[in-house]
């Protein structure tokens, strides 16, 4: 019964993260920044795990990286964007090497490292 209620909500997830994804690509678009950092944050929190939106790492990565302005650089608002898209540039970077390389998954000591244990690719 547990199996069933996880898979629901998993898959909840995933089509919340679709939806935010499809409106933050519109933001981002739009070149709205905030509006467009504010969804992908929500993509990841919906499906953290899911290959197909670790892409939406480097978008909220580049979405920070736009409302930071280098004249501004000393105030704190300011500085904090900086500091969470090269969070977030770091992140995607993991996640998409980790989706590209099936050798390269989360371990519970170590959420992204090469894992040694074998592979099972199917077709």
């Amino acid at each position: 019964m547990l199996s069933l209620g996880t898979i629901g909500c998993t898959q909840m997830g995933e089509l919340k993260a679709r939806k935010a994804f499809k409106e933050a690509n519109q933001a981002y678009a739009a070149q709205d920044y905030k509006k467009s950092a504010d969804l992908y944050e929500q993509v990841i929190t919906s499906a953290p795990d899911d290959p197909d939106m670790s892409v939406a790492y480097f978008f909220l990565g580049n979405s920070y990286d736009n409302q930071f302005k280098p004249s501004r650089k000393g105030e704190p608002d300011n500085d904090v964007m900086l500091e969470k898209a090269v969070k977030n540039y770091e992140l995607a970077a993991e996640k998409i090497a980790a989706v590209n390389n099936p050798d390269v998954r989360p371990t519970a000591s170590a959420p992204w490292s090469i894992s040694c244990s074998p592979t099972v690719q199917t077709s």
